[in-house]
């Protein structure tokens, strides 16, 4: 992780597909708004007297629970990923 650097990486996995997927559909919404949010707060982040930035480490699936745990097993594993979001637009929503 990279608080200390002041960097915070939100984990998260979304469903993928074609447009007519609700599925997809509300993974992209969610995505979206997300990207909105950090551009919003990312210069306005301080705690104690530091300032920080977030990032999104996006892993992507195809709806299915298999896949979307093994998402999550990978970003639990993953040294940068600091939180975990999600998951979004799958069976395990």
């Amino acid at each position: 992780a990279n608080i200390a650097a002041g960097t915070i990486t939100l984990g998260i996995s979304i469903t993928a597909g074609n447009s007519s997927n609700t599925r997809a559909q509300q993974s992209v919404q969610v995505l979206r708004g997300l990207n909105l949010w950090l551009a919003k707060i990312n210069s306005t982040v301080v705690i104690r007297d530091e300032i920080y930035q977030f990032a999104l480490k996006i892993l992507t699936d195809d709806g299915t629970v298999p896949v979307v745990l093994a998402n999550y097993e990978n970003l639990l594993e993953d040294p940068t990923v600091d939180y975990l979001i999600g998951p979004i637009g799958s069976e395990v929503s």
